[in-house]
């Protein structure tokens, strides 16, 4: 299984591309994913989202018979559209999309030769998700947990306690050899944030 990694869109948001011999799954939509993926003309057949705010699903809508997974359906607010002008005076023009399959928590996602495990983390936002891809040792885990740090919980339905529950619960009950993917800067694994993560200064 190969991985790529993109970075794109203003808040230099990750998106990362698997693929094996017969899938190509795509975890999130930075701003510019879409026109990367067609210079180098990689059709994805599955996008996953970790969860809805703009920065990762700006290019959603570019997707077109394409199976979208994510925990909640379409919500303006999540995607903070109106804040984010509000607050930046950048007009977001992100084009509505439709969730196809809702996840669940602790759910067994099979794709062709990969096989997942979901996990619902919410915190930084409510509907927050993790992939735990068990035979690679990876996990694209979106904001909950980044090298040295984690999600932010000031932006609407962020709530510090369920992050670090969602942390302590979940992303640290995952074998200390995983590599995390985040949504935001280097990766990372579980023994590395165990040892040094300074997440209980949000509670």
């Amino acid at each position: 299984m190969n991985i790529d990694i993109y970075t794109g869109g203003l808040a230099e948001t990750n998106a990362y591309l698997v693929q094996t011999e017969t899938s190509s799954i795509l975890f999130d939509a930075p701003a510019g994913i879409y026109d990367w993926l067609e210079s180098r003309d990689i059709k994805i057949t599955h996008l996953l989202l970790t969860h809805l705010h703009w920065d990762h699903c700006h290019d959603v809508s570019f997707f077109k018979d394409v199976e979208i997974l994510a925990f909640a359906d379409h919500d303006e607010d999540l995607i903070l559209q109106r804040s984010f002008k509000e607050r930046h005076g950048i007009d977001l023009d992100i084009k509505p999309f439709q969730v196809t399959q809702k996840i669940t928590h602790e759910q067994e996602i099979n794709i062709a030769d990969i096989q997942l495990n979901a996990y619902h983390v919410p915190g930084h936002s409510p509907d927050s998700l993790a992939f735990h891809c068990p035979e690679e040792s990876m996990c694209i885990a979106g904001d909950v947990l980044f090298y040295q740090s984690c999600g932010r919980v000031d932006l609407p339905g962020g709530n510090g306690k369920q992050l670090v529950d969602s942390i302590e619960k979940i992303m640290f009950n995952l074998p200390e050899d995983t590599t995390i993917f985040p949504g935001h800067g280097p990766e990372t694994t579980i023994e590395e944030e165990k040892k040094h993560n300074p997440y209980k200064t949000i509670a």
